[in-house]
């Protein structure tokens, strides 16, 4: 499973975003978007202006920090 996470420097919900992923041992790349244009480029392409921004396995987006649907979404992609 590929997991890519959208993040900015200045997001609470960012960081507790990755500190949950690394608590539940959760691989992901992270791609700031307050340092990375490209990346934040990626987001306005699809309409996407809010971090964090989840995407897993390119196809399945979630926008914000949500435990219940990543728990959904990564049981049902294992």
């Amino acid at each position: 499973m590929k997991i890519v996470i959208y993040t900015n420097s200045a997001c609470p919900h960012c960081l507790a975003l990755k500190e949950y992923f690394n608590q539940h041992h959760i691989l992901y790349q992270e791609k700031n978007v307050s340092q990375d244009l490209h990346a934040r480029m990626e987001l306005i392409q699809k309409n996407i202006l809010a971090v964090p921004a989840i995407c897993i396995d390119d196809d399945q987006w979630i926008i914000g920090f949500s435990p219940i649907k990543l728990e959904h979404l990564i049981v049902k992609k294992s």
